[in-house]
């Protein structure tokens, strides 16, 4: 029997959506980027099998923060 290797993601990404909601209860403003590349249809986000981003998953993440921030803090949720 082999034993099925899971990720740093896939053990991190859920533990960071339950911090961010833990956190959001508690009154802090937190930016959720966790789903930031889910609608991509690209599969060259990482330039590893990890977390470390590409050029093109580099241009999505910072427009996701521009675009965050740019909301008036009544919008972010």
């Amino acid at each position: 029997e082999v034993a099925s290797k899971v990720t740093p993601v896939e053990v991190g990404y859920p533990l960071m959506v339950e911090k961010i909601k833990e956190l959001r209860s508690k009154g802090y403003q937190v930016f959720d980027a966790t789903k930031v590349f889910d609608q991509s249809p690209r599969d060259d986000i990482y330039v590893d099998n990890c977390c470390h981003f590409g050029s093109f998953g580099s241009e999505m993440f910072t427009k996701f923060i521009v675009a965050t921030v740019a909301r008036s803090p009544s919008e972010q949720k």
